[in-house]
């Protein structure tokens, strides 16, 4: 299930939901109303899922456990892979996933299959907590 970033129909103040710690009752979608404690009002207001957000650190965290690689080493390669992205927008072109995943790892000073055991255990995370749609079996 992800997160969710909800909006206080009273303030306009922003929550965030994270799924892991308290889990919903049901499948909330963007748009539902919860009920959920306003720092801002000071008691329990009606709130509306605003959007799906990610959060890094669960993720990363995650990404760490799932790979047996340390929590230093997956940040630096997720932060190479973030400036990679940024920088590259533009510049790319062509640029296939084999050259992306070699950039990275250069940047982060890491060997490339560990950059991709990275991106293996991050997309199972993603797909298993409702950030990526499900593939049907044609696409498997």
């Amino acid at each position: 299930m992800p997160d969710f970033v909800l909006v206080c129909s009273v303030c306009g103040s922003e929550a965030l939901w994270d799924t892991d710690q308290l889990p919903p009752a049901g499948t909330p979608e963007v748009g539902h109303p919860v009920l959920w404690p306003c720092p801002t009002c000071g008691s329990e207001r009606r709130h509306r899922i605003q959007d799906v957000c990610l959060i890094a650190e669960k993720l990363r965290h995650a990404v760490s456990i799932a790979t047996e690689i340390d929590r230093q080493t997956v940040d630096r390669v997720f932060a190479a892979a973030e400036r990679f992205r940024q920088s590259a927008d533009d510049s790319r072109g062509g640029m296939g996933a084999a050259e992306e995943l070699a950039a990275v790892a250069s940047a982060a000073g890491v060997p490339a299959d560990l950059v991709d055991r990275i991106a293996i255990a991050e997309a199972g995370w993603l797909s298993r907590h409702g950030y990526l749609p499900e593939r049907s079996a044609e696409q498997r």
